[in-house]
């Protein structure tokens, strides 16, 4: 019990985390952003529930986002050391890890993973003409319904599963017919996840990262814009990389003007930029790329000093820059709203 409070001890020290007490923290939520608003104070409670088998849980007030903390919760929060997610691991396991009854427990099964998924054709309707203007008024941009495919984005979840022949994840249960009529949904890099975003404006959570396959693997929710180029060979590859999936597409489309030669347009999706970034190295993306980090103007300068961004990051590529937009929070706005700011490079590293 005494090695856990070493995870409390992290999570206090993260942005906007306090202390409550020996197994209580307040810490701002990595899974709905806190609404991508700034606020006084976090809202999402991180805590121990259980006597027999005890586990580390979180549950933001703001828009009741709740479950059991895991190591990708830790790294969403700026928390990257592996012997706190061996502390954490060790003590959220249990002898009984199913959901339930036998009878639920169907619901919660993994369905096998298929490689090659296609995007729907998305038909002229009413509900789909809403998503395409919301998308066109984020950007500013006069996206076609063609656009959209290719740029791998789904317009509606159940014509996304039917078309590859997948089981609807039951783990949303309700939210299916919400995440099918109110959202649209990126596909990762992965292939495992769609990172949904509410079209309208209601109590729902703005995004929903759904678990295709429910693979409960959420190490690399990673968002890449299709269409550009990059030559692992090549002597210099930028990386544009941001927090979300419209931050990624307004940098490919406002800021760079829709350059593809040797570029690659990124959001790490709430998976933390160091983790996004090392996978492109995993790739064989080393010394040659030259790294742009896009910040939300919420993260302070101070932030990428906490995840060490530069001493992690920096023996394997080429250069690292950060930049923020001052005209507005982040870079899924039209171009009108983009101001560029380089940050000096002592002032993060």
């Amino acid at each position: 019990m005494e090695d856990i409070k070493y995870v409390f001890d992290a999570l206090a020290q993260t942005y906007q985390g306090k202390r409550m007490d020996d197994y209580k923290v307040v810490v701002h939520c990595p899974i709905c952003d806190e609404n991508g608003k700034p606020h006084s104070h976090s809202h999402c409670y991180v805590g121990i529930i259980g006597d027999t088998h005890p586990k580390v849980v979180y549950h933001c007030f703001m828009n009741e986002c709740s479950g059991v903390v895991t190591p990708q919760f830790l790294r969403d929060v700026g928390v990257y050391d592996n012997s706190l997610e061996i502390i954490l691991n060790l003590f959220n396991r249990t002898k009984n890890t199913s959901f339930g009854t036998k009878k639920e427990k169907v619901d919660y099964y993994i369905m096998k993973k298929k490689e090659d998924l296609l995007i729907p054709d998305i038909p002229d309707t009413p509900g789909n003409q809403y998503k395409l203007n919301y998308l066109r008024q984020r950007l500013g941009i006069n996206f076609s319904y063609e656009n959209a495919k290719q740029l791998k984005i789904v317009f509606s979840l159940k014509d996304f599963l039917e078309l590859n022949e997948i089981h609807p994840n039951r783990r949303y249960g309700r939210n299916l017919k919400d995440l099918n009529n109110d959202y649209i949904g990126f596909l990762t890099t992965s292939k495992e996840f769609l990172v949904c975003r509410n079209t309208v404006a209601n109590k729902n959570l703005r995004y929903v990262k759904y678990d295709i396959f429910n693979t409960l693997n959420t190490k690399e929710i990673i968002y890449v814009v299709p269409g550009t180029t990059a030559d692992l060979f090549a002597n210099h590859v930028d990386l544009y990389i941001a927090e979300g999936t419209f931050d990624a597409l307004g940098l490919f489309c406002n800021v760079h003007h829709f350059k593809r030669e040797n570029a690659i347009y990124a959001a790490c999706c709430g998976s933390g930029y160091i983790n996004a970034i090392k996978y492109f190295i995993r790739m064989g993306f080393v010394g040659n790329l030259a790294v742009h980090v896009y910040s939300d103007s919420d993260k302070p300068l101070e932030y990428y000093r906490t995840i060490k961004l530069v001493p992690i990051i920096g023996p394997w590529v080429k250069s690292i820059d950060l930049y923020y937009n001052t005209a507005s929070k982040d870079y899924g706005v039209p171009k009108q709203l983009i101001n560029i700011q380089k940050a000096v490079r002592g002032s993060f590293s």
